[in-house]
C-alpha cells in the first residue's frame, strides 16, 4: 500500500503539472538545454552517432545514456513525447528509489517499520523544485534514481556480506548520466576501504568502476579529443574557482524548499554516525558522505547557480532518506505521525507555485526561442548557418546548422573558450569578445543572441544589424528575457576583429594616451558652458558615441576597473567624474567616485558622492556602508550609525 501511495501521488503531481502546461501554453520542455538532447537523439535516429551538426561528432551532452534512451523511445513516440515519457517515468522511479534507500537504512538499524521510508518517497513526489526538473527534459531524475539505488544496494551488500557488484554496476550506469558520478565512485571506494581484508568482495566491483571510468574517458576522447565532454570545459571556463558562497547558495535553496527537511537530514547524519560507531556498522555512513560531499565537490570544481540548482538537487533522494531516519527513532507512533506531517507541511505550502512553474518556464521557451526559431524558418534558407548561445530549441525547431558560440556542442569552439578561460575569470561579460572571435572565424549568416548574455556585442551597431526581436520580461525565471536576430553588416570583419582584441577589455595605453586626455578636455569644456548648454552638449556627445556603441556607460565602468587594478587611482577618478557627467543617473559610477575620493583622503566629497548614489539606488547596501565610513571619517558619527542601522 505504501509503495502504491507513492506512485499515486507522483501520478497526481504529473497530471496537475501537465494540466497547467496545457492550459497556459503549448507543451514543451522547461529548459533550453533539454532540446540539446533531442537534437542529438534525432541525428542518432538517422545514423549520425553523437552529431549535433551533421558530420561533426561531439559530446555536447553530459548524459549520453539519456540521449540513447530518448532515441530508442522515439521509435515508438514522437521525439519530444519520448522525452516526456522518459522524464515522467524517471520521476516516479526516483521516488521509489528514495523509498528503497530509506528502507535499507532502517533495516540496517534493525527498524522494521516502513512508514518512515514511505515518507522519503512522498517527499520526492511533492518536492516542488525537484518536480520542476521533471519538465526540463534533463536527466536529473533518472540520475538521482541510479545514485539512490546504487547506495541502497551497497548497504544491502554490506549488511548481507555480499560482493558489491550490483551497486558498482548501477554506479557505472550512472556515470553515463552525469559526470558527478566520479564523486560517487570516490564514496563507494571509501566504503570498499572498510573491507580491504576481504579483498575478494571488492576486487570485482573495483574492476567495474575502473572499467567504467576508462570506457567513459575513451568515449569522450574519440568524440572530442578530451577525456571529458565539451560541456565540462565550456561551463568550467565561466564557472570556475572555489566560492564559499556557492555552498551557502545551495543550502539556502534547500532551506527555502523545506527548512524542516534540511534540519532533519542534518540531525539524521548525526544519528547515522552515532549508530555506526556504537554498532560497528560503518557502511551506513556512506549516504551521508554523498549528501555532504557533493556540494563541497561542486564548490571546489564548478559552482553553477543555474536551472533552479539542478547541479545540487541531485542529492535530494539521499537527503530525504536520511531525514526519515529521525522519524524512525521516535518512541511512539503518534510522535512519528506528527513528525511526518511536519516534514511534509513546508513542501506542501510552496507546492502550488512549483506546480505552476513548469508552465511558466515552458511558456518562456516557447516565446523567446520558439518565436526566434519561427522567424528563422520563415526568413532564411535551409543552408543558413545560425550563430547562437542558446543552441537547444533553435536547433531542434529549425534543423539549421548551428554555430554554437557557447561551446556546448562544438569541439572547436569549446577549445577556444577553454583556452581563453583566464579572461572569463575576471568577468563573465568578457565572453562577448570571445564570441566576436568565433563569429569572425566562422562567418554565420545570422546571429541570434540576447543582450542579457552579450550586452556589448549585441550593442555593436557597426557590425550587427537587428532584423527580429522577441521578448518576455515578465516571469523570465530560468530563461533569457529577450533574444534578437542580427545580420552581419558589410565591413563587420574589421569591427569584430577590433572588438575581439579589445572589446570592453580596454588597452591600458589607449586609455592613458587617448581617453584620459579627451576626458580632461571635455571636463574643462563643461565648466565653460551654462547648465542648459552643458546639458545639450552632453546629450550630443552621448548620442555620437552610442550610435555605434550603446553600452558606453557600462564600458566606462570596466575601463575604470582596469585603471584601478593597475593602481592608477587619480586617472580612475578623472574617468569616473567624466562618466558621472555623462551619466548622472548611474548609481554605480557615483559609488565608484566616492570610493576613489576616499582613497585620496577627500572624505567630504566622497560622502557627497555616496549620498548621490544612495538617492539614485537606495537598495545598494554596500554604498551605504561606504557612506557610513566616509561620514565617520569627517566626524559625523550619528549619521554613520543611522546608515548602518538602515543596512
Amino acid at each position: 500500500p505504501q509503495f502504491c501511495a507513492i506512485i499515486l501521488v507522483c501520478v497526481i503531481m504529473l497530471t496537475l503539472g501537465w494540466w497547467n502546461v496545457s492550459y497556459r501554453t503549448k507543451p514543451g520542455l522547461a529548459l533550453d538545454d533539454g532540446y540539446i538532447h533531442l537534437a542529438y537523439a534525432r541525428n542518432m535516429r538517422h545514423s549520425h552517432f553523437f552529431q549535433y551538426n551533421t558530420g561533426e561528432v561531439s559530446s555536447g551532452s553530459t548524459a549520453p545514456l539519456w540521449v540513447v534512451l530518448i532515441a530508442f523511445l522515439s521509435a515508438v513516440f514522437k521525439l519530444i513525447t519520448a522525452a516526456w515519457v522518459l522524464s515522467a517515468s524517471s520521476y516516479i522511479v526516483c521516488a521509489v528509489a528514495a523509498y528503497f534507500l530509506a528502507r535499507q537504512l532502517l533495516l540496517s538499524m534493525r527498524i522494521s517499520e516502513s512508514m518512515p521510508a514511505m515518507l522519503a518517497g512522498l517527499i520526492i513526489a511533492i518536492h516542488g523544485r525537484f518536480f520542476w526538473h521533471t519538465f526540463s527534459g534533463m536527466e536529473t531524475q533518472l540520475y538521482c534514481a541510479a545514485v539512490a539505488f546504487s547506495i541502497g544496494f551497497f548497504i544491502i551488500e554490506a549488511r548481507l556480506e555480499k560482493s558489491f557488484i550490483v551497486s558498482a554496476v548501477l554506479a557505472g550506469i550512472a556515470l553515463w548520466l552525469r559526470p558527478e558520478t566520479f564523486f560517487l565512485f570516490l564514496v563507494l571506494i571509501t566504503g570498499y576501504a572498510l573491507y580491504i581484508p576481504q579483498w575478494k568482495r571488492i576486487a570485482l566491483p573495483s574492476t567495474i568502476i575502473i572499467t567504467s571510468t576508462l570506457t567513459y574517458f575513451l568515449f569522450n576522447t574519440i568524440l572530442t579529443g578530451s577525456i571529458l565532454p565539451n560541456t565540462f570545459f565550456s561551463k568550467n571556463a565561466i564557472f570556475r574557482g572555489s566560492r564559499i558562497d556557492y555552498i551557502l547558495y545551495s543550502a539556502s535553496m534547500f532551506w527555502n524548499d523545506n527548512f524542516i527537511l534540511l534540519l532533519a537530514a542534518l540531525f539524521g547524519i548525526a544519528i547515522l554516525i552515532y549508530y555506526a560507531v556504537q554498532h560497528g556498522k560503518h557502511y551506513i555512513i556512506i549516504p551521508a558522505l554523498w549528501l555532504l560531499g557533493l556540494p563541497i565537490a561542486k564548490f571546489a570544481v564548478s559552482p553553477q547557480e543555474v536551472g533552479f540548482g539542478r547541479y545540487t538537487i541531485i542529492i535530494l533522494p539521499v537527503l530525504s532518506a536520511i531525514a526519515c531516519v529521525v522519524i524512525a527513532i521516535l518512541p511512539r507512533r503518534w510522535y512519528r505521525l506528527t513528525a511526518l506531517v511536519l516534514l511534509l507541511l513546508p513542501g506542501i505550502y510552496v507546492l502550488p507555485r512549483w506546480i505552476e512553474m513548469p508552465a511558466i518556464t515552458i511558456e518562456q521557451i516557447n516565446t523567446i526561442h520558439g518565436e526566434t526559431s519561427k522567424w528563422i524558418i520563415e526568413n532564411t534558407p535551409d543552408s543558413a548557418i545560425i550563430a547562437t548561445h542558446d543552441v537547444g530549441r533553435i536547433k531542434y525547431d529549425t534543423e539549421r546548422e548551428i554555430l554554437d558560440i557557447a561551446g556546448l556542442t562544438s569541439n572547436k569552439v569549446t577549445k577556444l573558450i577553454w583556452d581563453n578561460r583566464e579572461i572569463l575569470t575576471h568577468s563573465f561579460r568578457m565572453y562577448d569578445s570571445i564570441a566576436a572571435l568565433i563569429i569572425l572565424d566562422n562567418h554565420p549568416d545570422f546571429i541570434a543572441i540576447s543582450s542579457a548574455w552579450m550586452p556589448y556585442l549585441s550593442g555593436n551597431r557597426t557590425a550587427l544589424k537587428p532584423v527580429f526581436h522577441t521578448f518576455q520580461y515578465e516571469n523570465a525565471v530560468e530563461c533569457i528575457p529577450e533574444m534578437t536576430i542580427y545580420e552581419l553588416l558589410p565591413g563587420a570583419d574589421t569591427t569584430l576583429m577590433n572588438f575581439s582584441c579589445h572589446g570592453f577589455r580596454p588597452d591600458i595605453q589607449w586609455v592613458l594616451q587617448k581617453l584620459l586626455p579627451t576626458a580632461i578636455i571635455e571636463l574643462q569644456r563643461f565648466k565653460q558652458l551654462t547648465p542648459h548648454e552643458k546639458q545639450k552638449y552632453i546629450q550630443s556627445l552621448k548620442l555620437a558615441n552610442e550610435e555605434s556603441y550603446p553600452y558606453l556607460g557600462i564600458s566606462l565602468r570596466n575601463i575604470i576597473a582596469v585603471l584601478i587594478n593597475s593602481g592608477k587611482i587619480e586617472e580612475s577618478l578623472v574617468i569616473t567624474i567624466f562618466g558621472c557627467e555623462l551619466y548622472p543617473d548611474d548609481a554605480v559610477l557615483w559609488n565608484i567616485r566616492g570610493a576613489l575620493l576616499s582613497q585620496t583622503g577627500d572624505f567630504k566629497n566622497a560622502a557627497s558622492a555616496f549620498r548621490k548614489s544612495i538617492e539614485l539606488a537606495p537598495e545598494m547596501h554596500n554604498t551605504r556602508i561606504n557612506y557610513a565610513i566616509a561620514l565617520s571619517k569627517i566626524g559625523n558619527v550619528e549619521s554613520a550609525k543611522a546608515q548602518l542601522d538602515t543596512v
